[in-house]
């Protein structure tokens, strides 16, 4: 999904008019840390995020995780703690999984092609 389709979705997801221009700098920047911190954490192989399988679960974390952190921002302490919502660990278990399978799957592929 394009930068501008998921900068939408955000917006969406927080309520904020497409129109309204003011947080879009911070969004992105949200969003693209959304990706990375999600990557990192899942696998890195962006050939696993652009299966028609995984695209809305990859970026409906995406956008869940920077949205959280948007409305999140002005934390001031380490004592201060605000948990991740459920939903964002529950996709990216079932990422981790898919990711899993995927590279299974893959390198079966890969060596059986390489051994013909």
């Amino acid at each position: 999904m394009s930068e501008s389709n998921l900068l939408s979705l955000t917006k969406k997801s927080l309520a904020i008019d497409d129109d309204d221009t003011t947080f879009d700098d911070l969004l992105t920047g949200f969003i693209n840390a959304a990706q990375n911190q999600i990557k990192g954490s899942v696998g890195t192989d962006d050939g696993f995020y652009s299966q028609d399988s995984i695209t809305d679960q990859y970026n409906s974390a995406v956008v869940l995780l920077a949205s959280h952190w948007y409305l999140h921002r002005s934390a001031v302490s380490d004592s201060t703690k605000v948990e991740a919502p459920l939903g964002l660990h529950y996709l990216l278990e079932d990422l981790k999984d898919s990711y899993r399978e995927w590279e299974d799957t893959t390198t079966t592929t890969t060596t059986a092609g390489g051994d013909a």
